[in-house]
């Protein structure tokens, strides 16, 4: 396995372990908040969307 011979073994120290899952973790954080503001918006958009089809149901009521 000559490829393997060139390449420089490195060491995971637990330190550069915890940086990484802390980034990993931040990334999850941003993630859950995304899909939170997604679940946000489309609850408004849905409400939004409700109400007009109520006003325009009303008003075709009151015209008739």
């Amino acid at each position: 396995m000559e490829y393997v011979a060139g390449m420089e073994r490195t060491r995971w120290t637990d330190e550069r372990i915890d940086e990484a899952m802390g980034r990993i973790d931040g990334r999850f954080d941003r993630v859950e908040t995304d899909i939170r503001e997604l679940r946000s918006l489309n609850w408004w958009l849905w409400a939004t969307t409700m109400l007009a089809v109520l006003g325009v149901l009303v008003t075709v009521l009151l015209r008739t």
